[in-house]
C-alpha cells in the first residue's frame, strides 16, 4: 500500500499507517464504520477498540463467503468437533473422512484397476 511506512518510528507514522488502512476499510460498505474513526484509541493500545475493530473485520470479510462456502466450512467445523469429542471414532471412519467419503474397499479397488490399466501398456 502506497505511503505506508513498514517500520514507523514516531506516532504520526503510526497514525499515518491507521488513517490510510482506515480509509481503505471505510471503503468496504459491509464493515462497521464504528471503530474505523478510532485511529488515537488503536495507537494507544486500548484493548475493547482493538479487539471490537478486530470484529468487525472478521465480520466484514466473512460475510463475504458465499452461503454454500460457509455451510462447507460449518459442516467440517462440526465433523471434526464430533471425530475430537467421540472416544469411540473408529479408524475406518477417520479414514473414509480423509478421503473425501471413499472406503477403504473403493480405494484398492481404485488400485487394482489402475495396476492392471496399466499393465496392458
Amino acid at each position: 500500500m502506497k505511503g505506508i511506512s513498514r517500520l514507523p518510528q514516531t506516532t504520526a507514522a503510526m497514525h499515518n499507517n491507521l488513517e490510510r488502512v482506515f480509509s481503505v476499510l471505510r471503503d468496504n460498505k459491509t464493515i462497521e464504520l464504528r471503530f474505523l474513526w478510532s485511529t488515537k484509541e488503536v495507537i494507544s493500545g486500548d484493548y475493547d477498540t482493538i479487539w471490537g475493530l478486530l470484529n468487525d473485520i472478521y465480520n466484514a470479510y466473512w460475510k463475504k463467503t458465499s452461503k454454500v462456502k460457509r455451510a462447507s466450512q460449518n459442516k467440517k467445523r462440526e465433523n471434526s468437533r464430533i471425530q475430537a469429542h467421540s472416544p469411540n471414532s473408529s479408524l475406518e471412519e477417520e479414514r473414509e473422512d480423509e478421503n473425501e467419503g471413499f472406503s477403504i474397499e473403493d480405494i484398492n479397488r481404485m488400485k487394482r484397476e489402475l495396476l492392471e490399466s496399466s499393465q496392458d501398456y
